[in-house]
């Protein structure tokens, strides 16, 4: 594996004397087209990189580390506050426009860069939903390099053709990020529901995006009416229409409030106490019960996996010894043998779930902490919905659905409360609460 040297004395002066007002197009690099080398050392990956990078928006080399522009910088924090606030996409566009902010290109030729497209801006450039979301997307502005979204054809050709999100490559912590961690999963789980809004609103509704009919699984749309004077808000199935399509599942929005409201509050005081009790059985975190219910699968899925082996060496020698038949043997073989690859494919899924706890258990769960943040509540806004729930499903007026975020996480320190009340149980003990 050849060596990456560091940039030279020389090289980070030339860096840090670069002007970008004059910098020349022939020098700019697009970031997808940036090569990272995981198998380096971070500091030569960096390197690596710098040499490879030249001024990406928001971003510019200089003496071996990323400088953030400051004022572009501002610009993506305006961006994702905006979001985080309850503006959509196209909103949040509008508001730039109206400020007379430039978009990321007409920024990079506002500050002397000779940077040619093959689009045309004409001659009032606006700000787009699609730069809106591409900024929202990207995961340079945390800090991390994404590189390998597209692979070229081949060649001979410049087309390229792109690779499944799961298959791209990542290097955290490259340079300084410049929005938090979890303002940038707030965006990502509200770029994922819909957050349309009238013309003339620039927010959106508290439960925009996350109110779904019961029957059809749609969403459900906010109206309101007013009578004698006082204005109602309420929420029905967007597919019902003169009594066509679905039903109404009629309900007023301060219903669902009430009964989200609620439902947080005792949630919250469900994970608090299940915390207090794990954490009183001398564990730091509940992942410690989970680890050892996955050990005891192994260990039964080992065992298994070595009867069907021995079942399968005793089958053999019984057709050798005429005590069954070639075709009895052939017939029971290729039972053990489906039987044993399916124990083995559950032990290999067991050991890595194994694995991924252990990393997990080194750390703590920043989930719960989202949860606590609200434990006092008493009123919801914006960011609490986003932060703790994933749906709300109507039925009925009498049956609504709240499905919280991390429901997965949430059902696992559960059952771990419940695997120490039964010990305790079983010991004489009991636990109350949870």
């Amino acid at each position: 594996m050849k060596k990456i040297e560091m940039p030279t004395l020389e090289e980070l002066q030339e860096m840090a004397a670069v002007d970008i007002r004059t910098v020349d197009r022939s020098t700019l690099v697009e970031l997808d087209d940036v090569e990272i080398h995981e198998e380096l050392p971070q500091a030569e990956r960096i390197a690596d990189y710098i040499k490879q990078i030249k001024n990406p928006y928001c971003y510019k080399s200089h003496k071996n580390h990323l400088i953030v522009d400051e004022y572009a910088a501002d610009i993506v924090r305006l961006i994702f506050n905006l979001k985080i606030d309850g503006y959509s996409s196209q909103r949040i566009a509008a508001r730039l426009n109206e400020m007379g902010v430039l978009p990321p290109l007409e920024y990079k030729r506002s500050r002397g860069m000779n940077y040619n497209s093959g689009f045309r801006s004409g001659s009032d450039p606006k700000w787009a939903v699609t730069s809106i979301n591409r900024i929202l997307q990207n995961e340079l502005y945390i800090g991390t390099m994404v590189q390998g979204k597209n692979r070229k054809i081949n060649y001979k050709v410049k087309k390229s053709s792109p690779i499944a999100r799961e298959n791209w490559i990542r290097v955290e912590n490259t340079h300084e990020a410049i929005i938090p961690e979890e303002s940038f999963q707030y965006a990502q789980s509200l770029l994922k529901i819909d957050t349309r809004i009238a013309p003339k609103r620039k927010s959106v509704y508290l439960f925009s995006g996350f109110v779904r009919c019961g029957d059809c699984g749609e969403n459900m749309v906010k109206r309101s009416t007013t009578k004698k004077g006082k204005k109602y808000c309420y929420y029905h199935c967007s597919t019902y229409k003169n009594k066509e399509g679905c039903s109404s599942h009629l309900i007023s929005e301060k219903m669902i409030y009430d009964v989200v409201l609620d439902s947080v509050k005792k949630q919250i005081a469900l994970l608090t106490e299940a915390e207090k009790i794990i954490k009183k059985n001398g564990m730091d975190t509940y992942k410690k019960v989970e680890s050892r219910s996955l050990e005891q699968q192994l260990m039964a899925l080992y065992e298994e996996v070595e009867r069907y082996k021995d079942l399968k060496a005793r089958l053999y020698q019984d057709m050798v010894d005429g005590i069954v038949s070639r075709e009895e043997y052939h017939e029971y073989n290729q039972r053990f043998t489906e039987k044993m690859q399916k124990a083995e494919k559950a032990k290999q899924e067991t050991e890595e779930k194994k694995e991924k706890l252990s990393a997990e258990e080194k750390r703590m769960h920043p989930w719960i902490e989202d949860f606590k943040k609200y434990e006092n509540i008493q009123s919801l806004d914006r960011k609490a919905v986003v932060t703790l729930i994933e749906q709300i499903i109507v039925y009925s007026k009498e049956q609504i659905e709240i499905r919280f975020r991390y429901s997965d996480e949430m059902q696992e320190m559960i059952e771990a409360v419940q695997i120490i009340r039964e010990r305790q149980e079983r010991k004489g003990e009991f636990v109350c609460g949870a």
